[in-house]
């Protein structure tokens, strides 16, 4: 979960079953990351690459300040989660890490995360001296190296790197994230990459990853056995850094070291992560990285993990602490106090999150192995009641669908409407009057807190509720533990770049990655992908937005409750805040007022 969002780890239809990172996708925008073409961020390529285009945007532009192109340089920047996530070496699932190694560490590709427009994207070349040159057949793609670029230790980055760093990224043995390999999902295309995959998993020597190879120091191939033009989102994912062939990771599960403006000094899992400026970035800098002279003006950053979102609150508004990696801070009530608050003034935002909040039930098992059990959850749930206890309309809506809101234009925001009789009807019918349902929630206050709502609703529609809390670092795992109680799990989807596959392809096709539930429909996977097929147009849209209502109404595999938005509060310390649905929290845009 990115910042409480699962990250796709399994096939799916479409490679943007992630980017989310939008995992969560940005724009070339005029804040935040974006560069024009001559800085070396072009987002629009020429005919012999892979065109990647922004996409319409809906929702506001986050009420952001004015970006200061000459902020204050120096100091340390106080970040705080409630929750530890499963690892710190890169490889995890959950969003604090896509901020984190998406601030510090650089691949081959960049998403340029959207602040003005959330479901908007670009790719810019990082490592990459440009976008991938991608073969007639769309089966072979082809990458050069900048010139000149080094490693923290001052050896230069080549060909073999690359290759040993995606050997790490999508090696079973390698993994420490809780439910299995994230990225497995995102290059599944690679040319025998699942007999690998699944030699390494059985710990035979499968020798090297196939599908990626060092043509030479300079050059990288990516073989495909499928067409996928959603590649270069997948290439530019934040735990897709490169780091040297021979390199181990370090103490407390930390990465290998890699290229990047910031490295990772201190690793305490479930305490403390510090971060602090790399010496050598200058000189990759000269090499040609990107980087906007307002970036990476910090000395360093802190995070302390294990602080309550309420705490969180308190403690940013007395100015002890910056800004929350995480969601729901401040959440509910809270954001009504704050809004209210003149001494807030100017510090508290709320952005277009491209996220939903949905009810993943468990259809291979009753009671939700019938149609009329999973209708009944989605006609039993009040999402206006909901989105009041979330926070308001600052906070976000009551939505219904799988999609979020402009992601395809106009849809209706519930297939559903809040109807008790009706789910009591319903759930008499699938037989389940009384039934004992567990319904897994995170363990934050602000998830506990929109669990009960909907637990109090189900109980009314019938069902018999017991809730159960799990930490955010444990939450994949218990989903994807065959042997685990669970009928209803209360989740967020942000889907890491901006298009409805991102959403379809992980939560509902068969064997995606983030379908905890276990619906699984061959006709529906077959529609999406002819769907998908058809090039950017209204026309597409329209079918992905007709998909998508239609497998609600039809088979209800899942309920949508809300699509929030991303609020915020941070200390009177922090210039250049900037949010993207991608990385969240824009580290390398912020500095802070009296680091001198």
């Amino acid at each position: 979960m990115r910042g409480g969002r699962y990250v796709d780890g399994g096939t799916g239809g479409g490679r943007r079953l992630v980017l989310a990172l939008a995992v969560v996708v940005g724009l070339a925008l005029a804040a935040g990351c974006g560069e024009s073409p001559a800085d070396g961020g072009g987002a629009v390529l020429t005919a012999s690459t892979v065109e990647v285009e922004p996409t319409a945007a809906a929702g506001d532009a986050g009420s952001f300040p004015p970006l200061q192109e000459r902020p204050p340089r120096g100091g340390v920047l106080r970040v705080a989660l409630a929750d530890d996530i499963d690892c710190w070496s890169g490889l995890s699932w959950y969003g604090a890490s896509w901020t984190v190694f998406g601030f510090a560490a650089r691949g081959l590709y960049g998403h340029l995360d959207a602040t003005d427009a959330p479901t908007g994207a670009a790719v810019r070349p990082e490592l990459a001296e440009d976008m991938p040159l991608v073969s007639e057949d769309g089966l072979t793609w082809t990458v050069r190296l900048r010139e000149g670029l080094r490693f923290p230790d001052g050896s230069a980055v080549d060909a073999d790197d690359v290759v040993a760093s995606f050997e790490r990224l999508l090696d079973p043995a390698a993994q420490c994230a809780s439910g299995g390999a994230p990225a497995s999902g995102y290059y599944a295309g690679l040319t025998g990459y699942p007999e690998w995959a699944a030699a390494r998993a059985a710990g035979e020597d499968a020798g090297p990853l196939p599908g990626v190879r060092a043509v030479d120091a300079a050059t990288v191939e990516f073989a495909l056995g499928t067409p996928d033009p959603d590649l270069a989102y997948a290439l530019a994912m934040p735990w897709a850094f490169i780091h040297p062939a021979d390199a181990a990771g370090g103490e407390g599960g930390a990465p290998p070291p890699f290229v990047g403006p910031y490295r990772l000094v201190e690793v305490a899992p479930g305490a403390r992560i510090a971060l602090e400026r790399e010496p050598g970035w200058a000189a990759n800098v000269a090499a040609g990285m990107p980087e906007a002279p307002w970036q990476n003006a910090l000395d360093g950053v802190e995070l302390e993990i294990g602080v309550a979102e309420g705490l969180q609150v308190a403690r940013i508004a007395a100015g002890t602490l910056d800004a929350s990696l995480g969601a729901g801070v401040p959440h509910g009530a809270q954001v009504q106090r704050a809004e209210a608050d003149p001494a807030l003034a100017g510090r508290l935002f709320s952005t277009p999150a491209a996220t939903i909040l949905f009810a993943a039930l468990r259809a291979d098992r009753p009671p939700f192995d019938r149609l009329e059990a999973r209708r009944a959850v989605a006609h039993a749930v009040d999402r206006a009641a909901l989105a009041r206890r979330a926070g308001g309309p600052f906070a976000g809506l009551a939505w219904g669908q799988l999609l979020p809101p402009g992601l395809v234009g106009d849809q209706p925001s519930e297939p559903y409407g809040f109807d008790p009789a009706r789910a009591r009807a319903l759930v008499r019918a699938a037989g389940a009057h009384g039934t004992p349902v567990v319904l897994v929630h995170g363990a934050a206050a602000s998830e506990a807190e929109i669990a009960r709502v909907v637990a109090r609703d189900l109980a009314a529609a019938g069902l018999s509720v017991r809730q159960r809390a799990v930490p955010g670092h444990l939450i994949a795992g218990v989903l994807r533990d065959p042997a685990a109680t669970w009928h209803i799990a209360l989740l967020p989807w942000t889907g890491n770049y901006p298009d409805a596959t991102a959403w379809f392809g992980p939560l509902l096709t068969c064997g995606g990655g983030a379908d905890v539930g276990g619906w699984c429909d061959p006709d529906f996977d077959r529609h999406v992908a002819e769907a998908a097929a058809l090039p950017p147009s209204p026309e597409r849209d329209a079918q992905l937005a007709a998909l998508a209502t239609a497998v609600l109404v039809d088979h209800a595999p899942l309920v949508p409750l809300l699509a929030p938005r991303h609020v915020a509060l941070v200390s009177a310390r922090v210039v250049n805040y900037r949010w993207g649905p991608v990385l969240g929290l824009h580290l390398g845009d912020l500095a802070v007022r009296g680091a001198g």
